[in-house]
């Protein structure tokens, strides 16, 4: 084609794209000008123009396919452009602008410090070659003004923030040179306002600079053709003029949130979807919406921007300059989606995106992740109870903090400060660390208060300052701290929107504040005011909102107390009923529920016992349990859970006992009672019942079940020696809730299937009096409302006898006071006192307990021989030796001259072991440590084993000893045997009970790792070892000791020791 037509078809494609934005005119003009030069011989006199204007339409194309080879190549032609330009040509200036330009548009794609550095020399000699008269100046000095704005994002402190502030200075020069009617005038000024907001970011935040920064968008704006392809740019900054005007104002300027979201949906306008603006508009869409969902509350709109960020972001290469901000909003919107839904993984998701957010993040830019990471860990520590997650977000926001320019760290030190007050309020650290946290948070706070004009969510940080105030006056019981922290809820509620999703929140701190001034002072008119809060709290609280239950709780809580100083009964009434209806809501938090269904029915059990909805809650708080202390999470997070039912199913016996249902009772002792250990079994079972009815469901269980139990396994089985890198255990715990997850969602469905609605739920007497099939089984039900024995048989109905004598105060100080006298046998004389004390104990709990057992139990025996009975001792009763129990006198006469005891920590524990097991041939494995390091010698070991070939034939015998006796050898051993005998030291771990252990040749055989064994063959245990059927009193029903462990690794009966004894 004729060049000069070549020329006129680059010429109107460019000029056209520039209307139409189209990318097949850019196409067009590419190809044209790249034909031009290859037909031009290298010295033609018009190569410089044709590949400066190359360079140009290579810009327009990376603008349009977000493609860096576009910006590379247009790089390369402007230089080639530039130096066969003679210095004294007066375009040189012109090429040399476009040059430093595609510098900086390529460093847009990469954030390269290196690429935005190489635009310097080019710009600044162009500046240097134009005069003042040069029609290119304004433009100059505006494209030298953004390279200063940019290379702030690489600098940090005073240098950082000169360079903004000569990018602002740069951009202030070239509005000057500007004429009204200048084409570039919409141009510069886009750059004016972009510079702006920039350098209000980075020094201390003027509204001033703001307000200018909208003005100058919204003028750049109305200067720009309907048409023009630069037209979605500008609308993008008036979007982020009036955000960053917004986020400078607070909450009470919401008018320029809306603005901002209608300039973005105006830019969306402005180019077709192929166009790389149109991905960016989406995000900035999708940011717009989570940010406004944390103000108005949408859910709809949340869970749209979580679909499209989840969309768009795969677009987005792993390198891309913007990737850090786009996944910290999809961490907040799935952050905010946990806070509406609950669901552990939400939370995870989360927490992952920030932590990508922070690992691609510049070093300038770090710190504003780190405080959004902050905040998700400190989440999880509040529904989870992960100690490490809350150490993990101070830590967060200190670097943060440490990061963040002085004007930018008030609302990173009222996040760190917030963290500090839950740290303090956690208990985790001694009394003094714990002063030194809630002090700090204090100050904090107080410096972020001082300056509140300079706070984005004034209403989130008073509300903060107000917890921390109450923290430290509830323990020292400071009225005008209680007050100043009641000012600072208030100053919340009347600076959050009345749509702001945390109102309900702000509220409710300010009800239990005004309570607490209520306990201090006895004012009625602040236990008046708690309640006014507190129904105010509740009139904003959605429908479906999982704080729901603990709201209506703390409304009960202050109903109540009115209650108690009151005639009537409407508050009684009312109370009642706010808390059956937190217990039934499933969309509550489970903690909340339970909760609220535990007092419910611990309120009607005392003012009306005969109630059948006394019952009902009991009933419902029981079933919780098991989501209570979800699988999801870690063991020792979940032990630390279950003692906080302590006697909660031991109180339910005793309601239904006084309501003559003795079934009820009973169920209500064995739902109720190792809860822990039953978890772990069902997710070992085949689940064969419920298999024809839904076989692909239970098929997927099953799986589901074994990935669980080898998960935990990965996590906890290890050595403790082999330790594993923190981001492998965060890993394998994140596999772990996503399983529970999937777990309780497959139950859930097989549960509305008919004839499956209790699938591995509550278990009914029907299902448990199978127990009795071998020999009586006597509950001994310890409550402090009464206590009773309960005998349950294979065909009579249960037989309930009252215990009028014992008392469950009297029992746990029994079980206090024998520990500390068998702890102190460590001489003669200590011997001999222990003796006669425990022997004055054993007296007692025969008189009030034994006797009174074994009068009734014998009516259900046979006349002339013993006949062996489990029982299943409750409470602080599972701590003594009951069986021991015996009457001082000659001769003495006590519980084993009545019957053969024996105890099970459930009656589901019973029938399981009455099950057929395999059958195989007789083989014993005896093992023996008696010297494992850091423990005394065990000289009876050979005579144990001596005892034992007397009486086995040794080719029935395995025998692992001495250094043969080592963690591996002896699980490997294990499924091959269905007797087993150990002699070693055993040791209980109180910190972490699951940490408990066998202490063998090599280390520590663990209850954990003994739980999670399932031996086909096992049938009989003898742990001669210290501690191993060690009652914990803060969860003695949980039964989570070792040989408890073993019952559930398979062993039918285990001989056990409740405490230390002495190798005699």
């Amino acid at each position: 084609m004729d060049q000069s037509l070549l020329l006129q078809t680059a010429v109107a494609a460019k000029t056209r794209y520039q209307s139409s934005i189209q990318r097949s005119d850019l196409d067009t003009a590419q190809n044209a000008y790249v034909a031009i030069l290859a037909e031009l011989p290298p010295d033609h006199v018009d190569i410089p123009a044709h590949k400066i204007a190359l360079a140009e339409v290579l810009i327009m194309l990376g603008d349009f396919t977000g493609d860096i080879q576009h910006y590379q190549d247009a790089v390369k032609f402007a230089k080639e452009a530039v130096a066969a330009t003679p210095p004294g040509d007066p375009l040189r200036p012109d090429r040399l602008t476009v040059l430093g330009i595609a510098y900086q548009e390529q460093w847009s794609r990469v954030r390269d410090k290196g690429t935005l550095l190489a635009s310097f020399e080019p710009l600044d000699l162009a500046l240097q070659l134009a005069d003042s008269h040069h029609p290119q100046l304004a433009i100059i000095l505006s494209a030298r003004g953004q390279t200063s704005e940019h290379i702030s994002e690489h600098e940090v402190g005073e240098v950082q923030l000169q360079h903004a502030r000569d990018g602002v200075v740069y951009q202030q020069r070239a509005v000057e040179y500007l004429s009204d009617d200048d084409d570039e005038r919409a141009a510069v000024l886009r750059n004016y306002a972009g510079a702006l907001i920039t350098f209000n970011a980075l020094a201390p935040q003027e509204e001033q600079r703001l307000d200018d920064a909208v003005s100058l968008a919204h003028e750049c704006v109305r200067l720009t053709d309907q048409h023009n392809y630069r037209r979605y740019r500008r609308w993008n900054i008036c979007a982020m003029a009036h955000h960053q005007r917004w986020r400078f104002r607070g909450n009470a300027w919401i008018d320029d949130m809306h603005q901002a979201l209608q300039c973005t949906l105006e830019a969306a306008q402005c180019v077709p979807r192929e166009h790389r603006g149109w991905l960016m508009i989406r995000f900035n869409l999708s940011a717009s919406k989570v940010e406004r969902y944390e103000i108005l509350g949408d859910l709809e709109e949340l869970e749209t921007a979580i679909q499209d960020l989840k969309t768009l972001i795969p677009y987005l290469p792993e390198t891309h300059p913007h990737r850090s901000a786009r996944l910290t909003y999809l961490g907040k919107a799935m952050f905010q989606s946990f806070r509406n839904r609950g669901l552990p993984s939400l939370l995870d998701e989360a927490i992952a995106f920030h932590e990508e957010a922070v690992e691609r993040a510049s070093p300038a830019e770090q710190w504003r992740y780190r405080q959004d990471l902050g905040e998700a860990l400190l989440e999880r520590y509040l529904h989870q109870r992960d100690p490490s997650a809350l150490d993990a977000a101070v830590k967060a926001f200190e670097e943060a903090l440490d990061g963040a320019l002085p004007h930018q760290r008030f609302h990173v030190m009222a996040n760190l400060a917030h963290a500090l007050t839950t740290r303090y309020d956690s208990h985790r650290y001694d009394q003094q660390q714990s002063i030194e946290d809630l002090d700090r948070a204090i100050q904090y706070f107080e410096q972020v208060m001082a300056v509140d004009n300079q706070v984005f969510d004034v209403s989130q940080v008073s509300d903060g300052y107000g917890l921390a105030l109450l923290a430290r006056s509830r323990e020292m019981v400071h009225v005008e701290g209680l007050m100043t922290a009641i000012r600072m809820f208030n100053k919340a509620i009347t600076t959050a929107p009345e749509s702001h999703p945390s109102l309900p929140k702000y509220y409710c701190h300010c009800g239990r504040a005004h309570l607490l001034v209520y306990y201090a002072t006895g004012a009625l008119t602040a236990l008046e005011q708690s309640i006014n809060a507190l129904k105010t709290c509740l009139r904003f609280t959605l429908p479906g909102h999982p704080l729901s239950a603990h709201h209506q709780h703390q409304l009960a809580i202050s109903l109540l107390h009115r209650f108690g100083i009151t005639p009537y009964q409407t508050d009684l009434i009312e109370a009642s009923a706010l808390l059956k209806a937190a217990s039934d809501d499933e969309h509550s938090f489970v903690m909340d529920r339970w909760t609220a269904a535990r007092d419910r029915a611990k309120l009607l059990h005392d003012h009306f016992p005969l109630n059948p909805a006394a019952l009902e809650s009991y009933s419902t708080a029981i079933s919780l349990l098991p989501r209570v202390a979800w699988l999801g999470l870690e063991d020792h997070i979940r032990y630390e859970t279950a003692q906080q039912w302590i006697s909660l199913g031991n109180d339910a016996a005793a309601c239904a006992i006084m309501a003559n249902q003795p079934e009820r009772a009973i169920e209500f002792l064995e739902n109720s009672r190792s809860v822990l250990w039953n978890q772990l079994y069902q997710l070992g079972q085949s689940h064969e019942q419920v298999r024809e009815i839904a076989p692909e469901l239970v098929d997927e269980m099953d799986s589901v079940g074994r990935a669980l139990e080898a998960n935990m396994r990965t996590i906890f089985q290890a050595p403790e020696k082999q330790e594993r890198q923190a981001q492998e255990i965060e890993q394998a715990a994140r596999a772990r809730r996503r399983l529970a997850e999937r777990w309780d969602h497959l139950m859930a469905k097989v549960r509305v299937l008919r004839g499956a609605e209790n699938f591995l739920g509550w278990s009914t007497f029907q299902d448990l009096r199978g127990a009795g099939d071998r020999g009586p089984v006597i509950a001994i039900n310890i409550s402090r409302y009464r206590c009773d024995g309960i005998i349950i048989t294979k065909s009579r109905p249960p037989h309930v006898f009252p215990l009028p004598a014992a008392r469950m105060e009297v029992v746990e100080m029994w079980a206090k006071q024998f520990i500390v006298y068998l702890s102190g046998c460590k001489d003669p004389q200590g011997l001999f006192f222990a003796d006669q004390e425990v022997s004055q104990i054993l007296h007692m709990l025969w008189r009030d307990i034994g006797m009174p057992l074994c009068q009734q139990v014998q009516r259900f025996l046979t006349r002339g021989q013993q006949t062996r009975v489990w029982l299943m001792p409750t409470g602080a009763l599972g701590s003594l030796p009951l069986h021991a129990a015996m009457a001082n006198g000659h001769p003495r006469f006590g519980v084993q001259d009545v019957m053969i005891p024996s105890y099970t920590p459930t009656l589901s524990a019973m029938i399981r072991a009455q099950r057929q097991r395999k059958n195989g041939p007789f083989k014993m494995l005896a093992v023996g440590c008696p010297n494992s390091r850091g423990h005394k010698p065990l000289p009876c070991w050979p005579d144990e084993k001596a005892t034992i070939h007397k009486h086995i034939p040794p080719q029935n015998i395995t025998v692992i000893e001495g250094t043969s006796a080592t963690v591996g050898h002896v699980l490997k051993n294990l499924p091959e045997h269905n007797f087993l005998h150990i002699c070693c030291h055993g040791e209980h771990e109180w910190q972490n009970p699951y940490k408990s252990h066998l202490a063998l040749w090599d280390g520590n055989l663990t209850l954990r790792s003994i739980s999670h064994q399932r031996f086909e063959l096992a049938d009989f245990a003898f742990l001669s070892a210290c501690h191993t059927a060690r009652v914990d009193p803060r969860a003695p029903d949980e039964a989570v000791h070792l040989a408890s462990g073993m019952n559930l690794a398979g062993f039918k009966s285990i001989i056990a020791t409740m405490w230390g004894i002495a190798d005699m």
